[in-house]
Formats: structure tokens, sequence, C-alpha cells
């Protein structure tokens, strides 16, 4: 198992501040003893149209100097241009499209296995039988590109923020009917939380193609400052040997916080968690 961090509470989004230069939050990082980073495709750090070829390398020999991988691209969708891939209004469908694509290009470049996926959100007056097929429609269309170019979609339900894939289950059936094998799966324990769900049987359900998990504690605290109990879902991930990557992104949506504190705290916290799981496994329990 190896941990990342998500680099929305450096990045000026979804909220202005704090704002860190993508060179000094990898090296805060990789100080602190993460493997890799989840890079955010929004600006100042990635936002793919800002990003010349030159750039791009740039990046990449900072995160090799550094020693640090790169999970997964976290796309940007929301906001003023929409980028809902879910969207009844073409111009904005095929921009999400667009930038998904674009978000498999720098995946490419600095070297990420994955992109993160996001089916989108229905909006009033549009059907759920009509969200859902031009959410697929959309999936398939990302799919094939990232197949071309060996990037998997970890397709993510996010239950807090939209309504379409709200569960496990939507995920399955969706990247189901979608039927390209760069389609797989991940979820956060921020929206097991939001529904009440069991994180574990997340992790149970999932498994056979779980490439990637989001960590956070309730309310998007650090691990291990709010009280959610990670030990039975790491058990489990002990349990199936999963290989990816725990991806703390916590910090996010507000100016109240300090990147590096949770950055560390998560870390710590996460690998005294797989510690103890390991410790169990060992010991039958």
């Amino acid at each position: 198992m190896k941990y990342s961090f998500n680099l929305w509470p450096f990045c000026s989004f979804p909220v202005w501040l704090p704002a860190t230069p993508f060179e000094d939050a990898i090296e805060r990082l990789a100080r602190i003893g993460y493997d890799g980073v989840e890079v955010c495709a929004a600006a100042p750090h990635a936002w793919p149209p800002y990003l010349t070829d030159a750039r791009r390398r740039e990046m990449r020999a900072v995160l090799d100097d550094h020693g640090m991988g790169v999970s997964t691209i976290c796309p940007a969708i929301g906001g003023g241009p929409g980028l809902n891939p879910a969207s009844d209004f073409e111009p904005e469908r095929e921009a999400a499209v667009q930038h998904y694509r674009d978000c498999i290009d720098l995946a490419v470049d600095l070297g990420a296995p994955a992109l993160l996926y996001v089916a989108g959100w229905r909006i009033h007056g549009t059907s759920g039988e009509r969200a859902w097929s031009q959410a697929l429609r959309s999936m398939t269309e990302v799919a094939e590109y990232g197949l071309g170019r060996g990037v998997d979609l970890a397709v993510e339900p996010t239950s807090a923020d939209t309504n379409i894939l709200d569960t496990a289950e939507h995920v399955i059936a969706m990247t189901t009917e979608c039927g390209l094998p760069s389609a797989k799966y991940m979820f956060d324990t921020y929206h097991t939380q939001f529904r009440r769900d069991v994180a574990p049987d997340y992790a149970r359900t999932l498994r056979d193609r779980l490439i990637h998990m989001h960590i956070s504690d309730y309310d998007r605290g650090a691990p291990g400052q709010a009280g959610f109990d990670f030990q039975p879902l790491v058990d489990e991930l002990v349990r199936q040997d999963y290989r990816g990557y725990l991806c703390v992104e916590c910090g996010i949506g507000t100016r109240d916080v300090d990147p590096e504190s949770i950055a560390r705290q998560g870390l710590e916290y996460m690998r005294a968690t797989v510690a103890e799981a390991r410790r169990r496994l060992e010991a039958g329990a």
C-alpha cells in the first residue's frame, strides 16, 4: 500500500486560499514522507490548457527529483464552465469530455496510471434516465480514450456532491454498461460517511476492480481527527492485499486549514492503522 496526498489544499480550488506553488507543495509532501500526490487539474498547479510541453517536463522532473509518484489526476469539474458529463446541454457535455481527455494526456505526461472520474449530476427537469444515458455516453467516450493511452478511470460514487452515481452498486452498473476494461472503481470515505454506509462493505463490493481510495475523516478532517474508525476498512483492504494508493483528501473547501499539518497527521495515522491491520492479519485476528 502506498500513500498520496490530494493537492487541493495547496491549489486555490475549490476555495482560493491557501495557495502554494506546485514545486513547494511537492517538496513539503516529500519531506513529510508521502510516496506520491494526486495532481489536481486546476490553476495554479495543473490546468491542462495552461501547461506547455516544457512545463509538463518541468513538473515531471520536480516529482522525480523528490522521489514522488502521481497516484491519479483529479479533474476540476463544476464552477463556471460546469463541465458536467451528464449535462443535456451538448456544448457543456462535450467540454466535460474534452477536459477529461486533457486530464488523461496530463496523466501520461506525469506518469499517473489513473484518472479520477466523476460521472456528473442530474439537473432539475432532466429525467433520471436521460441523465444516466448522457453520463454513460460521456464515460464510454473517456474510457475509450483512456484505454488507447494506457490510463484507467477510477470511477467514484460521490454521494455528498452529486446524484447519479450515489452508491457502489451504481458504479458497478454504469461501468458494466460502459463495458470497457479501463473503467474501474474507487471510493471516498467522506461519501460513505455522508450516506451512513459501511466503508468496509464498499471495499468488499468493489474489490475486484478497486484501484484507488480517498481517505478523509468526518467533515473532511484529516484521518484520526474527527472520530471515524478507519481500522475496519483498513483491515479489509489488507486482507484483500490492496496494492493501490491511500490518498488523503482532506482540508478542502475552507481557508481555515494548514495543509502541511493535515498532511502530516493523515500520514501518521494511516501508517499506524495499516501497521495494526497487518499485525492483526498475521495474528489471525
